[in-house]
């Protein structure tokens, strides 16, 4: 269905869902401000937890999956991240640093499940790597190398994740 195509419901729908997703980040910056990375870690998940409850189900056989992929996309990439983000003072920076997760599933799908690349998407990964690298000779940027660090690990936390649930 081309945009045009689109109904004025569906329209609202993805500017409603793209706003949520755009505030995700200055969301967490401001709550970072009020308490410590897990303690917000911990509240965001009891409320998806208390949201979520009466669509969990016990899966027998997959839980040890779901263990993984839970402690992946938790602690190792929300905690983190989250740790990271309260180093970083500008939250732009983690912006673009957390979209590395897209060449680390490539680049992980490529090495875990054999998936194959071509040059335009080999070009894209160098690109975005040099991007990074550009961005840390930014001199708000290069004192936050902590916090940096950080959310880009988390960023491939994430990216493994995905890659397990593929």
């Amino acid at each position: 269905m081309s945009a045009s195509a689109m109904s004025p419901f569906y329209m609202v729908l993805a500017a409603l869902a793209t706003l949520a997703w755009g505030g995700n980040i200055p969301a967490i910056k401001l709550g970072l401000q009020e308490m410590s990375p897990f303690l917000f870690l911990s509240l965001r998940f009891l409320g998806l937890l208390i949201l979520m409850l009466p669509w969990l189900r016990w899966r027998p056989g997959r839980m040890r999956d779901l263990l993984v992929v839970a402690l992946l996309l938790g602690p190792l990439h929300f905690g983190v991240l989250f740790v990271g983000m309260d180093l970083i003072a500008d939250a732009s920076v983690v912006a673009v640093l957390s979209q590395l997760t897209v060449p680390f599933s490539t680049i992980l799908g490529v090495t875990l499940l054999g998936e194959r690349i071509g040059i335009w998407r080999t070009g894209g990964i160098v690109l975005a790597f040099l991007g990074v690298v550009v961005m840390m000779f930014e001199p708000r940027v290069f004192g936050d190398t902590p916090g940096v660090a950080l959310v880009v690990f988390s960023a491939f936390a994430y990216a493994l994740a995905a890659v397990r649930i593929r």
